[in-house]
């Protein structure tokens, strides 16, 4: 690399502070993570293996600052993969496109980014893959070693246990309706926190829904996976 790829290595890096990125939300943290990734991919540091390079790096950043990054999501079929890939061209593309000289290779890349324009972007496939940790022990293990291993929990199951014996007095001998109830509390408390709450929990409103489509991927070639 030059001395100025050098420069603006560190740079990068030095915004990447575990002790910032705790502090943010998820919605700000995946956003905070697409820019990290994509500019240093954009820098490029090493001759090969940046991409795997930089998923391994980030799930460190991730981790050091109390989220995960589920890459593991992108390696279920090749249409998710090639998302990934188109998506992470797409944004290093962005980046490079005022600092071409060359008017061939400008043109190549402005007609790959056109062509490929349909397709999500890094930052709706990496918010896609983004949770809090403590949303993960929330949902997949015991209350106790959840709260064990983050405290702030403790408000979201106390929410949960409240609920319980709320529907247990109003829907008395309805069992059937009871276990609905206690599933759709917990799928909001579960919302609440993946969106980075820890408190203020209160009964959702049911009127709001939320509708997810799959879009289709473009493909004319395979990507070049590690450029």
């Amino acid at each position: 690399m030059s001395e100025n790829d050098l420069k603006e290595l560190e740079k990068v890096l030095k915004e990447a502070q575990p002790s910032r990125l705790k502090t943010l939300p998820t919605k700000e943290f995946s956003e905070a993570i697409t820019k990290l990734y994509a500019k240093l991919d954009y820098i490029h540091p090493f001759y090969e293996g940046n991409s795997r390079t930089l998923r391994t790096f980030t799930r460190q950043i991730a981790r050091a600052s109390g989220y995960r990054l589920e890459w593991e999501k992108f390696n279920q079929s090749v249409a998710a993969r090639d998302f990934l890939y188109i998506a992470r061209d797409r944004a290093v593309g962005e980046l490079a496109v005022n600092h071409i000289r060359r008017d061939s290779n400008l043109r190549l890349v402005v007609f790959s980014m056109d062509k490929y324009a349909g397709n999500p972007p890094l930052s709706e496939l990496i918010a896609s893959i983004t949770r809090p940790a403590r949303a993960v022990y929330f949902e997949k293990v015991t209350e106790q070693r959840a709260i064990k291993a983050y405290s702030e929990l403790e408000q979201a199951f106390k929410t949960l246990h409240a609920a319980s014996a709320y529907f247990a007095e109003k829907l008395s001998g309805n069992p059937k309706a009871q276990i609905e109830a206690m599933k759709q509390i917990r799928q909001y408390i579960q919302g609440e926190l993946d969106a980075g709450k820890t408190s203020g929990f209160h009964r959702p409103d049911k009127s709001k829904t939320v509708q997810t489509e799959k879009m289709p991927v473009k493909t004319s070639k395979e990507p070049d996976h590690e450029r």
